[in-house]
């Protein structure tokens, strides 16, 4: 008898840390992972306004003159006013740099320190930058090579091939061409290049979030693996499967897959889409909730997530694919390396 009890509590003890992620998985109360609360977040443009802070009584100097300067910062650093608004090829700077104006390089510069540019900036090719903060925009030719952050307070527009570095956040739009890549973006929106066609069915649906009610409060799915084309969704998915999402779906709730998510083309998603595998969207689908997948992201040509006004997230913790067209609002961010198709 002893011998038998002694028996059913070690397997009592072996099973009873599991049953609350078995509970989660085949019967989770939860459409979502855990809520976070946003406003404690640091804000995405931190590094620009960190920056700006120490050049604030230097700017205020009506009587600075090109020419060499010491600002203190965690310690003290050489500052150079430029006197001239182009800088000619090959040119190396082994100092912070700053222009009062606008700012133009040619091939080949490098600038070894921070630059702050109180204009736009318009950087040539094969320029290899540390950090760069701008009051204007910001346009990066082909191929060039950013090492830590940039912020500018307008647009931003990288060409191909660009490495963003750690990174790249814009007060407004930020445009990231073909075989650009990054870690993490911010801007109003993020746009992937520029789309080759133009989704009438994505186009007819810009007002369907405010048409449509919202799903009954707790109506949930649970169990599902396939959400057919054409399917009118009104509810949340909660499965440990393989989900796919047919082509010209609405979907009125959140999606939560234990497994791997496959969307087709053209799908509305209302809520936030959260995958422990990979989320593959197609082409021309409109997600207005965040996107988390514990694996890759890929985001199809012509997608948005979220919408002007509405701060949005797409996570990949592996690495976040982005196809030309696509177009995030808020932030795009990966552990891994991100990539412009």
């Amino acid at each position: 008898m002893i011998v038998f009890l002694c028996v059913r509590f070690l397997v009592f003890s072996f099973v009873w840390p599991f049953i609350g992620g078995w509970r989660e998985m085949y019967a989770a109360n939860d459409a979502i992972p855990l809520f976070i609360n946003m406003d404690y977040m640091k804000d995405p443009r931190y590094f620009a306004i960190s920056f700006r802070r120490f050049f604030k009584n230097f700017l205020n100097n009506e009587d600075l003159r090109p020419g060499i300067y010491e600002l203190r910062f965690s310690k003290p650093e050489k500052v150079c006013v430029l006197e001239n608004s182009v800088l000619s090829s090959e040119r190396t700077l082994d100092v912070i740099a700053y222009a009062p104006r606008d700012l133009a390089t040619e091939n080949g510069v490098s600038f070894e320190k921070e630059i702050y540019v109180r204009g736009s900036a318009a950087i040539g090719q094969n320029n290899d930058l540390r950090a760069l903060v701008c009051d204007g925009d910001v346009s990066l030719a082909k191929n060039t090579v950013l090492r830590r952050w940039l912020d500018a307070e307008g647009n931003i527009s990288a060409g191909e091939g660009c490495n963003l570095g750690v990174s790249l956040t814009s007060g407004k739009e930020c445009l990231v061409a073909a075989g650009c890549v990054f870690r993490r973006l911010y801007g109003a929106p993020v746009k992937a290049g520029t789309s080759r066609k133009k989704s009438f069915a994505l186009a007819a649906r810009d007002d369907e979030e405010r048409v449509f009610p919202p799903p009954p409060l707790g109506a949930k799915e649970r169990q599902l693996e396939e959400i057919w084309p054409y399917s009118d969704t009104r509810f949340s998915v909660i499965t440990p499967n393989r989900l796919w999402v047919g082509a010209n779906s609405r979907i009125l709730g959140h999606i939560k897959t234990y497994g791997n998510l496959n969307v087709d083309d053209n799908v509305l998603i209302t809520g936030n889409v959260f995958a422990e595998g990979d989320i593959v969207i197609g082409q021309f689908c409109k997600i207005l909730g965040d996107i988390f997948a514990q694996g890759s992201v890929s985001i199809g040509e012509g997608s948005q997530v979220g919408r002007p006004g509405k701060i949005k997230s797409v996570v990949g913790n592996q690495t976040v694919f982005l196809s030309s067209g696509a177009a995030v609002y808020g932030y795009v961010t990966t552990e891994g390396d991100g990539r412009v198709l």
